[in-house]
């Protein structure tokens, strides 16, 4: 009969005997449920006796491995292409100061979405709360993906909604920013500027390069920076500026990390000509030490673009330093330009100093070099090769819609709907 298993003769124990049979699914496995007799009508009672004393203590679920086993299970089964071990340290971290104190002895089947948001719920940080939020889909998904789960229990759970104080800070400020940039660039460019030694490293920021990553060049990474018009400079995006970590290397200090933040990282990008004779200029002044510039002074800094005075590779809290203070000395003089000498930026405390910075870090020029090129019709493919990242998604996120792109698209409209 539909609905009720199926009813076939077999043998149990060497005897001859019907068997009614049937299978249901729990949490997303199948399970046989069986009952056996010398007739048919027998074999369905049994089964149904079978099936009445599951129900009554409850089907058993196949015992899965507590928060703590399986989240040990999932953080080892990250290969070192796939996770760098920052980012897998990162990923501890939010296991082992926020879900784990709360949910580690929990088996992992008996973990309900009211749980995860009850963890997610009791951080008080925004920020966090959608670190918890991801870690926890990662770690039920790769659950589901191994069979020791039937569903997610973070199917029904809502990402937390959160936009970063410095997104909006960008945001806001864009559009003045890239007013700024053409007038600093060619400020900078000048012999007696004096910041002009930061020029070429500020136009390599300009080309959306991300900190470890410019810090990261060396001389190698270009090609045709002498070469005569027709033959394009390139700039091969190849490594990273690290530091070590102590706890899993023994080692402290800085060192190039060959490989960039993902594959989609690895990329090369070609020079416009203000760029390969500001960087062949910086180039002749080391060969020839002139200005002060000298070789790197340890054998891994021997072929860096970016020195200190001592001679050893630009650390990054320096060149964040240098960045802020050129981009605050050049804003400050253009009163000067109009025989004005009250300063344009005054900060009434450090805190209002800080506040102001965070609008235009370094990392910023990577938000400008997409914005700017959305502004000049680059698709977006284009540009996410250039930028670095591993889908359009994230360059979309990057490209700031400034004041002007919204008014011309409110424009075009207007013209659409006109008659």
């Amino acid at each position: 009969m539909k609905g009720l298993g199926t009813v076939y003769q077999t043998k149990n124990n060497g005897k001859d005997v019907w068997c009614a049979a049937m299978t249901l699914t729990v949490d997303g496995k199948q399970r046989k449920i069986r009952g056996y007799g010398d007739t048919p009508v027998k074999a369905m009672e049994r089964r149904a006796e079978n099936l009445s004393r599951l129900v009554s203590r409850g089907l058993e679920r196949p015992q899965t491995p507590t928060m703590d086993e399986f989240t040990a299970r999932y953080l080892g089964h990250y290969s070192e292409a796939e996770i760098r071990e920052h980012s897998k340290r990162k990923k501890k971290e939010t296991f082992n100061h926020w879900i784990l104190p709360a949910m580690g002895k929990k088996r992992v089947g008996d973990v309900t979405d009211a749980d995860a948001v009850r963890v997610i719920e009791a951080c008080p940080y925004p920020s966090v709360r959608v670190a918890i939020h991801k870690e926890l889909t990662a770690i039920f998904t790769y659950a589901v993906d191994t069979k020791v789960l039937g569903h997610s229990p973070m199917a029904l759970v809502k990402k937390p909604k959160y936009v970063p104080e410095r997104r909006e800070l960008v945001e806001r400020t864009a559009d003045a920013h890239l007013e700024l940039v053409g007038g600093l660039l060619d400020w900078l460019e000048r012999p007696e500027c004096p910041y002009h030694d930061d020029y070429p490293r500020v136009l390599m920021m300009m080309l959306g390069l991300r900190s470890a990553e410019l810090l990261g060049l060396e001389w190698s990474c270009f090609t045709n920076l002498r070469a005569r018009k027709g033959q394009p400079a390139t700039v091969e995006i190849r490594q990273v500026l690290e530091r070590h970590d102590p706890k899993t290397s023994g080692l402290s200090g800085w060192y190039l990390r060959p490989g960039a933040k993902s594959d989609a990282g690895h990329r090369t990008i070609p020079l416009p000509e203000r760029w390969r004779k500001a960087l062949l200029g910086l180039q002749l002044d080391q060969e020839m030490h002139r200005n002060g510039h000298r070789h790197g002074e340890y054998v891994w800094e021997r072929d860096c673009v970016w020195l200190d005075a001592k001679g050893h590779v630009l650390r990054p809290s320096k060149h964040r330093q240098l960045w802020y203070e050129l981009l605050e000395a050049y804003i400050n003089q253009l009163p000067h330009q109009m025989n004005n000498d009250k300063p344009v930026l005054r900060f009434s405390s450090e805190e209002e100093r800080k506040a102001w910075r965070k609008s235009w870090n370094p990392h910023t020029s990577r938000n400008l070099c997409a914005t700017a090129m959305a502004q000049s019709g680059v698709p977006i493919e284009t540009a996410q090769k250039i930028l670095g990242h591993s889908s359009n998604v994230m360059t979309a996120y990057y490209t700031v819609q400034t004041l002007g792109m919204k008014s011309e698209a409110v424009e075009s409209l207007a013209g659409a709907f006109s008659v």
